[in-house]
C-alpha cells in the first residue's frame, strides 16, 4: 500500500490506499486537572497529511470530579503548527448545555473553554468544579477540533 501523502504521478492506488484516508482511531484522553474515576469516553481522531481532527466526549461517572482548566495531550504525539480552534459542548445532565471552544494549545495539548459574558464582552473561561455549572454524574465535556498538525 502506498503511504498516505506519498502518492506520485503514475502510482496505482488500491482500494486499501483509498480506504486508509481519514481512518478514525479511538483513544482515551490522558486528562490533566480532571479526576476521571469511572467516566466513559467516546473519543476519536483522524489524520490526513497535516490535517488533524479530534472529536468526542467524556461522560462523568459517580467517582469523577472536574478540576480547574481540564486538558489532555494530543493523541499520537502530533505537534500543532498553529493555535487551532474548534467547538466544545459542556452538557449539564438533564438540564442544558453550554457552548465553548477546544483549543490546540502549547503545540501539544488540547484545552477547553466555555463562553462567559462580562458586560458586553464575551470571554473564554476555563471550566472549574463549579463552572460553567456544578459537575456531577452524567455531565459531559466534548467537542470537535480540526487543525494543522505534523
Amino acid at each position: 500500500m502506498t503511504a498516505l501523502g506519498a502518492f506520485s504521478s503514475g502510482d496505482v492506488l488500491t482500494a486499501a490506499d483509498l480506504n486508509a484516508i481519514g481512518t478514525w482511531t479511538a483513544f482515551t484522553p490522558a486528562w490533566v486537572n480532571f479526576t476521571v474515576g469511572d467516566a466513559t469516553h467516546s473519543w476519536y481522531y483522524a489524520q490526513i497529511n497535516d490535517l488533524f481532527i479530534v472529536t468526542g466526549k467524556t461522560t462523568l461517572g459517580s467517582t469523577s470530579s472536574m478540576g480547574t482548566n481540564p486538558y489532555f495531550p494530543t493523541p499520537t504525539g502530533v505537534t500543532w503548527q498553529s493555535q487551532n480552534h474548534g467547538t466544545a459542548e459542556f452538557g449539564d445532565a438533564g438540564t442544558a448545555s453550554r457552548q465553548g471552544v477546544m483549543v490546540a494549545f502549547s503545540s501539544t495539548n488540547i484545552v477547553f473553554g466555555y463562553y462567559s459574558v462580562s458586560g458586553s464582552i464575551v470571554n473564554r473561561a476555563a471550566p472549574t468544579a463549579t463552572t460553567p455549572f456544578e459537575w456531577t454524574t452524567n455531565d459531559t465535556i466534548g467537542g470537535t477540533l480540526v487543525g494543522y498538525a505534523t
